[in-house]
């Protein structure tokens, strides 16, 4: 597992502009603010993310399948459209309209 930090994610979001998705799959991120970040299409399979904020983020049509989410906050967060299978929320702080799903 590769533990990465808010310039480590930012490299990855600008070296892969123009992909069709992004494979950030088995990572480790901790006390990342990703407030009003657009996540979609990101592979988030098998991630542990420990006092991460996801405040206006958008998570649209990302894996978050087994990811772990320890103490993160959502608030505002759109998860439209993504893979949320096995993922787990322990200790989070959600916010009103934190959890927009849509098929």
């Amino acid at each position: 597992m590769k533990k990465c930090t808010a310039n480590d994610l930012k490299a990855f979001f600008t070296e892969s502009e123009g992909r069709s998705r992004l494979d950030l799959s088995n990572i480790q991120v901790e006390k990342v603010n990703m407030t009003g970040w657009s996540l979609e299409k990101v592979d988030f399979s098998y991630s542990i993310f420990e006092h991460c904020s996801f405040n206006d983020v958008t998570l649209e049509q990302s894996s978050i399948e087994n990811a772990l989410f320890v103490e993160c906050k959502f608030h505002r967060t759109n998860f439209k459209k993504a893979n949320m299978r096995g993922a787990t929320f322990r200790d989070c702080e959600k916010g009103t309209g934190w959890f927009r799903i849509s098929r």
